[in-house]
């Protein structure tokens, strides 16, 4: 079994300052340290190429402490799905930079959202919260559909954690914009247009 050092680094996080990461032909084990690491986006089942070979992660609590991230070489599985393997670090780097932006993009609606849902009662604010409420209301409502119209390519990685709260959050915002309207133009008095602005 090698281990990485100064003249040898690990083919998975490149780590040379010692000798926590050992592979073989037919395993890696990459350490997580605090200064190399495997990506922490990889999912047990995700491939990564090296040197033309792919290699499935399989486990990542292994080694000796259960601190290190295990690769075996791919073998295909017949009629499932595949997952595209990126072609260089630095697309796996694109990858990983994406799925960061999507996930603070979601986490930044659901908060949006969730100030929206704790408006209270239209008609029992006063005319300061109300203007409060509106922003809250409708700032949720433009956050969601700005997302919504980059959603396909962030479900792609995303899809499995966030899709369905996503969905059942901008339709339960879309209703509370309606109300919104409804309470403005006929409680309030303000025309459509100015409603939907």
């Amino acid at each position: 079994m090698r281990s990485s050092g100064r003249n040898n680094p690990c083919p998975i996080c490149g780590r040379t300052k010692d000798g926590d990461c050992r592979w073989t032909d037919d395993v890696i084990f990459c350490h997580c340290g605090s200064s190399h690491s495997p990506s922490q986006s990889l999912r047990i089942g995700d491939t990564i190429a090296l040197n033309g070979a792919k290699w499935a992660l399989i486990k990542t609590n292994g080694g000796f402490d259960g601190a290190a991230f295990v690769f075996k070489p791919h073998q295909e599985k017949s009629g499932g799905s595949r997952r595209r393997v990126p072609d260089s670090p630095r697309e796996l780097s694109t990858k990983q930079a994406k799925r960061s932006i999507a996930s603070v993009s979601l986490e930044r609606f659901f908060d949006a959202y969730r100030a929206a849902w704790d408006v209270n009662d239209l008609h029992t604010l006063n005319a300061h919260r109300l203007n409060e409420a509106i922003k809250d209301i409708e700032g949720a409502a433009r956050i969601g559909r700005d997302l919504s119209r980059s959603v396909d390519s962030i479900w792609r990685d995303l899809k499995d954690l966030y899709k369905g709260a996503f969905e059942a959050c901008l339709s339960s915002i879309n209703e509370q914009v309606k109300e919104l309207a409804h309470f403005r133009t006929f409680y309030l008095g303000e025309c459509p247009a100015e409603v939907m602005h």
